[in-house]
């Protein structure tokens, strides 16, 4: 998966209903087919199910580090191949992670698989994000979607 470096990356606001403060989260895909057009896709999820969708210009960042749990408490970081990430055009197919402050540290006693599937997130400090292995796109109406037949092709 290295290999494929573009990533889109969505933030998705959910509004707590008794508190003022925002929790947020990321969902990030993996482009798989290069248009041209790089977007950032912001999508903001209210209490009541309204989403707002926006977009901005390309940016560019890397990440260098994987979270391995080694044991409860304890967390290791470990190197992971170096990979450009981009933001992906709306439409185009993508590996969908998600992240936050509630995405867990990794898979206790399975290293290897922890490297596989988390990670720390390339724009937030001290935030982790975790590899669904779902493909998925956003199109031009607000709409989110998983592609079941390129999840399969995989």
């Amino acid at each position: 998966m290295a290999s494929r470096s573009n990533l889109v990356r969505s933030i998705v606001e959910a509004a707590p209903a008794f508190d003022c403060t925002m929790e947020t989260r990321q969902l990030l895909a993996h482009e798989l087919f290069w248009d041209g057009s790089i977007e950032e896709i912001f999508f903001t999820h209210y209490i009541g199910g309204s989403v707002r969708i926006a977009m901005i210009p390309e940016i560019v960042s890397h990440i260098h580090d994987t979270v391995v749990a080694t044991k409860a408490n304890s967390v290791t970081l470990s190197p992971m191949q170096d990979c450009d990430i981009k933001f992906v055009a709306v439409g185009c197919v993508g590996e969908m992670f998600v992240s936050g402050p509630t995405v867990r540290l990794g898979y206790l006693g399975a290293p290897e698989a922890t490297t596989r599937s988390f990670m720390m997130d390339p724009f937030r400090k001290d935030i982790r994000m975790y590899r669904t292995g779902d493909f998925g796109h956003a199109d031009h109406e607000d709409f989110t979607s998983l592609d079941v037949e390129a999840d399969k092709s995989d």
